[in-house]
């Protein structure tokens, strides 16, 4: 999808620069005519046929809001300054048509006085929105043109008046664009960027750029001089085209590569945050055990004084859960939770490898009261001179309070998943309140690739109907086995931004380019056919 919107932005200024060398080409047509027979209304459609071919470039250089929310210029300035161009190229083309003469047919000339002219008059009340106006004033340029070709001798005009009429839908087409900050979802799909009314406004752009272009390019072949102008111009105009779209996706292309290579390296520094982590708890469970007060408890097994002990030092160091046992694996001390005491951890494997005398450190995943938790848990062996007296367990749960941290140093949203299930995020529900934890990951490929075979994934994931550039990594236990996975991710907005900037300024340097070798390409030509006569 991410793609395909770049793919669709650059047929948007593909298409409306094909429409400013039309009009342009019928620009040209009317201004060589007028280079011999110079009439004002002539004339006054030259400005309109000049100015409708600069709209469609300021349009060409648009990009949708969707892309780029802040344009260089102004994403209302452009889209007013299309319009104003377009409306007045629209109302030079009509009154010069007005003003034009019908070539009577012969036929008729016995029943002159019964002869009815199309007269078209704007209403008196026109919307206050001057992109309504635009429609309709193609509308009247197709009808007045199907009024020559039709009340009058000139018959050939009857493909341009065809092709306005188009034209006049594509315009009608680009209206709903008004509707994009509704807020019933229905017209908002249909009226949205790359939408079905969008392809529909710019396939009628197609079929009347076709009908005009093939109409003009049908008498400007005509003449040696304009022959070579419009080839050279075609062939300036093909180069700069093809330039801009490739630039473009290669750009793309080059950004997308670029920022899933850093998520991949974002997220290996997610994993080495929690190796920090095991290593700090573990030397709190060092500090812990090598405490002489706590030793001579454990002896004692005075487990009063050991809570007293044990709660100051938890409130102290912040961890979720401080626990002091036997040599048995019995619990002396839970700081935590003074009244819960005497149950046996001697199953826990690092209980066990303590009391072997291993100062050990690992994520383990337990069953929470919501969601499975993700805790990073220590353990070190309490020794005296008679050997190894108990044990000293701290643990921390990687909870939301970690994520935050994490966003709040890299700027990107992070998740702790326990198994294929979200533990901790950075994610928020649409209430704004809640966190979305609790959801297993589906994505068969993700799965697959990191809880399976424990390799990386880094490509686009859609979360809470949002599109990330996404990148997992498998989370594993001391003995290297996989049981949850960690994740990082940024909006694939961000990088639509990114791209876009540089895109808007491609179309900004492209199209003036392209306006300003017009000027060479006329003079190259005239001096190629002074020569060759």
């Amino acid at each position: 999808m991410f793609h395909l919107q770049f793919i669709l932005q650059n047929i948007h200024f593909t298409l409306h620069v094909l429409a400013a060398f039309v009009f342009f080409a019928v620009f040209w047509l009317h201004f060589d005519a007028w280079l011999t027979k110079k009439t004002t209304q002539d004339l006054i459609k030259i400005f309109g046929f000049f100015s409708v071919s600069i709209s469609f470039i300021a349009s060409a250089v648009s990009l949708e809001q969707s892309l780029l929310p802040q344009v260089v210029f102004g994403h209302v300035f452009v889209e007013i300054l299309a319009i104003v161009l377009r409306l007045v190229g629209y109302v030079l083309i009509m009154v010069g048509l007005i003003l034009d003469p019908l070539q009577k047919k012969p036929d008729y000339s016995k029943i002159k006085s019964e002869f009815i002219t199309l007269s078209f008059t704007l209403p008196q009340t026109l919307p206050l929105l001057p992109q309504l106006m635009v429609p309709f004033l193609s509308l009247i340029i197709s009808g007045l043109y199907w009024r020559r070709a039709t009340s009058g001798l000139e018959r050939h005009l009857k493909p341009i008046s065809f092709g306005f009429f188009v034209l006049s839908l594509f315009e009608a087409l680009s209206l709903v664009s008004l509707l994009r900050n509704t807020l019933q979802v229905s017209l908002f799909n249909l009226a949205a960027p790359f939408g079905p009314v969008w392809i529909a406004e710019h396939v009628s752009l197609l079929i009347a750029l076709l009908v005009i272009g093939k109409w003009v390019f049908h008498y400007l072949i005509r003449r040696i001089q304009t022959q070579l102008f419009m080839l050279f111009t075609t062939f300036i105009m093909m180069i700069f085209l093809i330039t801009t779209v490739t630039f473009t996706t290669l750009l793309l292309q080059n950004l997308s590569s670029d920022a899933l290579q850093h998520l991949e390296s974002d997220v290996a520094v997610l994993q080495y945050i929690i190796d920090s982590k095991k290593a700090e708890l573990l030397a709190d469970a060092e500090v812990v055990a090598q405490n002489s007060q706590i030793q001579q408890a454990v002896q004692a097994k005075d487990s009063k004084k050991l809570s007293e002990i044990t709660t100051s030092i938890l409130l102290a160091k912040k961890q979720n859960s401080l626990v002091v046992l036997s040599q048995e694996g019995q619990v002396l001390a839970r700081a935590e939770d003074p009244e819960r005491i005497g149950d046996s951890l001697s199953e826990d494997v690092l209980v066990k490898q303590a009391l072997q005398g291993q100062a050990v450190s690992s994520v383990i995943v337990k069953n929470g009261i919501v969601t499975p938790e993700v805790i990073i848990r220590s353990a070190t062996p309490i020794q005296s001179e008679k050997g190894i007296i108990g044990t000293a367990v701290v643990s921390s749960v990687i909870d939301n309070t970690f994520v935050d941290g994490v966003k709040a140093a890299t700027g990107l949203d992070a998740a702790v998943y326990a198994g294929d299930t979200r533990s901790a995020t950075t994610f928020v529900t649409e209430d704004g309140k809640s966190r979305a934890i609790g959801i297993s990951e589906k994505h068969p490929e993700i799965t697959d690739t990191v809880l399976t075979k424990g390799e990386h994934f880094v490509g686009p994931l859609k979360v809470l109907n949002v599109t990330y550039l996404a990148a997992f990594t498998p989370l594993q236990d001391r003995e290297g086995k996989t049981i949850g996975m960690l994740f990082v991710g940024k909006e694939q907005r961000t990088l639509l931004e990114t791209a876009a900037r540089s895109v808007e300024f491609t179309f900004i340097v492209s199209a003036i380019l392209l306006v300003f070798s017009v000027i060479p390409a006329f003079v190259v030509a005239r001096n190629l056919t002074y020569q060759m006569k």
